[in-house]
């Protein structure tokens, strides 16, 4: 589960952001007292102020603060979504909201992103980007339909589509590097596993990436 809350003003942001402090300490686990942490278990940092809850063995919450906005990503049941991907997702919104100066400013104050395209200093792009430089891209994401059924006082059924995995393969000349959604790893021509400093994710229609270590693995200059 994800929220993103706008606050009044960056310090309103703030105050939410010890709030949910307060309360994860208010209800520690006998025996996990250290659990609640100011970092990210990957040794990555968002460059934000943020907390994190891990008293419990099935769920987590990831609580950041950006400008005015407070972003929780709450995970249920831990053994079946791997950390990285959680931290991931919350990368992504940290892109989505970056594009939107009115989040970071408010009138006591606060200031944008100078650059809005860079995640704490790495510059993400689309992977369309590089059709410029003569890669071409091929997708893969097919779809899957869903139904959910609301009981009452809804009583209404909600249909959609989502795609059940989103992967790109950029190709320069012979040489090519396979992406996906919401990893941390990239798959080379050659065999090899590249890990990134920033995640894939998608926004816009296209995934999202740092370019510069992408066009590294394929020894563009």
């Amino acid at each position: 589960m994800v929220q993103v809350e706008i606050m009044p003003s960056v310090q309103e942001a703030q105050k939410r952001l010890e709030e949910y402090r307060l309360r994860m300490h208010h209800a520690l686990v006998v025996g996990k007292d250290n659990q609640v942490v100011a970092q990210l278990p990957s040794g990555r940092s968002f460059g934000l102020p943020m907390y994190l809850d891990r008293r419990w063995d099935y769920s987590r919450a990831l609580v950041v603060q950006a400008g005015r906005t407070v972003i929780r990503a709450d995970v249920f049941h831990i053994p079946s979504v791997d950390e990285d991907f959680w931290e991931a997702v919350v990368w992504g919104l940290l892109y989505r909201l970056q594009r939107f100066p009115r989040f970071f400013t408010d009138g006591a104050g606060g200031s944008a992103p100078s650059d809005p395209d860079a995640l704490n200093g790495v510059r993400m792009a689309p992977l369309s980007a590089l059709r410029a430089a003569s890669c071409t891209l091929e997708e893969d994401r097919p779809e899957v339909s869903w139904t959910k059924y609301l009981p009452a006082p809804v009583n209404q059924q909600f249909s959609g589509v989502v795609y059940a995995r989103w992967k790109s393969r950029v190709q320069w000349g012979q040489r090519w590097v396979d992406l996906e959604a919401f990893s941390w790893q990239m798959k080379t021509w050659d065999g090899r596993q590249v890990k990134l400093s920033r995640p894939v994710f998608p926004y816009r229609g296209d995934l999202i990436a740092p370019l510069q270590e992408v066009k590294q693995a394929l020894g563009m200059q």
